[in-house]
């Protein structure tokens, strides 16, 4: 795996051809540092400044993709026109439509909340440690955990997650754990929705960039690969759907700034009347 720098020329080649350019984002760890508290999470300024550039693009479409919930999320990012994708994809919305919401069952609703109770009893032991009640899965954060302590949290952990109900998977996050329906939507489904929905509107598949830091990006790389261009935040990774990699948030702007420029230099092009206009030959008698 590669730096994006050193695939520029040829992202750049293909931004310049595109027709619509699709670009979306994880928050946490990509549009914001990683810090000890999610609720102290904010955009960074040079991220927000090139997501801007990039709004203003009639050819570029945004979209955010967030375990957060989708309320949460676009309160964090507060631009208007974009699509928002929370709780992993089972909550999402865009340009016109939505919210979109997945329909828990009565039964698994039940799951949940005895999960967030079971979680909520157990990890008292454990100071540092937040459990997020997210309406449709529930996180268990365990950053602020002091490392003494680590080695019991990972045996309690490793107990309590074989009593979770049938009905609820795992989805593993950096230092937490997300407690989500069986099946639920992921990021890959709600990347390839969000790829669908631009497609139908625009009349043409969008080049697709999509950008994460965790685990939880990857279905939503897989889902990018046929499309364009998956790029891990953070640095290098074995065994990932991502063809190439930045080292963190002050380079997702970076490039999102570069993104940008190169599509309005695009834009300008096409809009502008050619140089060579055609000249009538003249009449010789």
């Amino acid at each position: 795996m590669r730096h994006l720098l050193w695939y520029w020329r040829a992202l750049r080649q293909e931004l310049e051809r595109a027709r619509q350019v699709l670009v979306l984002l994880d928050f946490d760890g990509t549009l914001a540092p990683i810090v000890e508290h999610p609720g102290d999470a904010r955009v960074l300024p040079e991220c927000a400044a090139a997501l801007h550039k990039l709004s203003s693009c009639r050819s570029c479409t945004l979209g955010f993709l967030s375990g957060r919930p989708l309320t949460e999320l676009r309160e964090l990012v507060r631009l208007p026109g974009c699509f928002y994708a929370g709780n992993w994809g089972m909550e999402w919305e865009g340009p016109g439509f939505g919210p979109l919401r997945v329909k828990l069952s009565p039964a698994v609703g039940d799951q949940l909340c005895a999960a967030r109770e079971m979680f909520g009893r157990e990890m008292k032991n454990f100071p540092g440690v937040l459990v997020e009640d997210k309406g449709y899965s529930v996180a268990v954060h365990y950053r602020m955990v002091s490392r003494s302590l680590m080695p019991q949290l990972e045996e309690c952990l490793a107990a309590l997650l074989p009593k979770l109900a049938p009905g609820l998977c795992v989805r593993a996050a950096k230092m937490a754990i997300e407690i989500c329906p069986a099946g639920a939507p992921d990021k890959g489904s709600a990347a390839r929705a969000i790829i669908r929905h631009v497609g139908r509107t625009k009349g043409v598949a969008p080049l697709t960039l999509v950008f994460g830091d965790d685990d939880c990006d990857e279905p939503g790389f897989e889902a990018a690969a046929a499309f364009g261009w998956p790029v891990l935040v953070g640095g290098p990774k074995v065994n990932s759907h991502a063809t190439c990699y930045v080292e963190g948030p002050h380079e997702v702007a970076a490039f999102l700034s570069r993104i940008a420029d190169c599509l309005h230099d695009s834009e300008v092009m096409r809009a502008a009347p050619s140089v060579f206009q055609p000249v009538e030959r003249a009449a010789y008698s």
